[in-house]
């Protein structure tokens, strides 16, 4: 019997794994080189402008997901994989809206996804959640930043979630609903 490459690729349950590079250096696979190159052409974002705009959003990105995850490890692999994410659906953003609200809420979808897959994960560890967070000059601002951590791990996720979005990362009200998937006036609920 024979079989030519279109017939084969039918049966391919899913396309080949592409190792990992280093942000920007994306290779097209060697299949399909020149579809991938008009492909990546004919997106609207991909120009500098987009990769520039989703390196400013990195420390943001770090920042909000160290508020999810409460540990810095985590939250570095959770903005990593929200960045492939974004880079891989670049093509998925409308020019000209908020990147960082589709950014961010990215992120946060992925974080949900993560923690409904793993729900036998242990607690977070309270030496590991006094470490991350270092009072450098003020002697008094440690017990402070130790009454905030308390203050914000009896808060619920939903409301953590927002007043971190709000009070942390400066976004806008109208923003932290866009990234939640819920009303404005439930985000200034949630923080006030």
């Amino acid at each position: 019997m024979r079989h030519n490459k279109s017939s084969l690729c039918r049966f391919r349950s899913r396309p080949p794994r592409q190792r990992l590079l280093p942000f920007g250096s994306w290779q097209p696979a060697r299949r399909g080189l020149g579809k991938a190159k008009n492909m990546a052409a004919a997106t609207p974002c991909a120009s500098g402008a987009y990769r520039s705009d989703l390196i400013a959003l990195i420390p943001q990105m770090r920042a909000f997901a160290q508020s999810l995850c409460h540990d810095p490890t985590q939250a570095d692999d959770l903005a990593q994989d929200t960045l492939a994410s974004a880079w891989r659906y670049r093509g998925d953003f409308t020019p000209g809206t908020n990147l960082k609200a589709w950014v961010f809420r990215i992120l946060r979808n992925q974080f949900y996804s993560v923690k409904r897959r793993s729900l036998r994960v242990s607690q977070l560890d309270p030496d590991t959640a006094a470490r991350t967070l270092v009072a450098v000059s003020d002697p008094s601002a440690g017990l402070k930043l130790d009454d905030v951590r308390r203050a914000m791990r009896e808060l619920s996720d939903e409301q953590r979630e927002a007043l971190t979005l709000i009070g942390v990362a400066g976004l806008s009200y109208e923003e932290v609903a866009a990234i939640c998937g819920c009303a404005q006036g439930t985000i200034k609920s949630r923080v006030s």
